[in-house]
């Protein structure tokens, strides 16, 4: 396939593919592609996006792209989040954005818990945008109101009435986005359910598919982790 081949199918490509994705920039000048029907964010030059370009010219043009069409794609694509594209600014999974507190539901849901004064509920429109890693795993779907925080401290191996207290206390901080964290020590003889209460904190908080790690032996490591 020459060059001139090339760069027309990649033409006719983007120009068919304009209201499928829309190309943005974010607070550090990265580029990426929305695209508007997953309500999904990718970064241009990521493998989901190839994937997703190869999905669509095969169905396009019943062949696979060339490489060349590829990377033709992704440049044209690239210098069109550049020169025309709006800034947007990606949030953490828990964020503070129009005087709400706002929870990610993640796993490409599109769905976010909305708190503000009046309560709480699950909606999908009007979202701030929110930032998901590789390892980013989908929160349960919140299901009822006037729950009680106590019942977590059935699963919980904590006696003392006060570093229960304690402990919800800091769960619940985790909620609380824009202060300062404490950070939660778990002690205890083998067997006592320390990382099984880490991990229940981890899927309460943030779930993701990573599992909780020892604490490095020395600074090196530390570092790495």
């Amino acid at each position: 396939v020459n060059d001139s081949n090339v760069a027309a199918n990649a033409e006719n490509f983007l120009t068919k593919i304009s209201g499928k994705c829309v190309f943005f920039l974010d607070s550090t000048n990265k580029a990426w592609a929305e695209i508007t029907a997953k309500k999904e964010n990718m970064p241009i030059k990521s493998k989901k996006f190839k994937a997703w370009i190869t999905l669509h010219w095969v169905t396009m043009f019943k062949k696979v792209p060339s490489p060349n069409a590829i990377a033709s794609i992704i440049e044209v694509a690239e210098a069109i989040a550049l020169g025309t594209g709006e800034k947007r600014f990606f949030h953490p999974r828990i964020t503070k954005f129009e005087d709400k507190i706002w929870y990610d539901i993640g796993g490409g849901s599109g769905k976010a818990v909305k708190i503000d004064k009046t309560g709480w509920e699950v909606v999908e429109n009007g979202l701030p945008l929110f930032r998901e890693t590789n390892n980013s795993a989908a929160q349960m779907i919140p299901s009822c109101k006037g729950g009680d925080a106590k019942l977590l401290l059935d699963f919980i191996n904590i006696k003392n009435e006060g570093e229960q207290l304690l402990f919800l206390v800091t769960l619940i901080t985790c909620f609380v986005p824009g202060i300062e964290y404490p950070c939660m020590v778990f002690h205890g003889s083998k067997g006592s359910a320390k990382t099984t209460a880490i991990e229940m904190l981890k899927r309460i908080v943030d779930p993701s598919t990573d599992r909780p790690s020892t604490l490095p032996r020395n600074v090196n490591d530390f570092a790495l982790q």
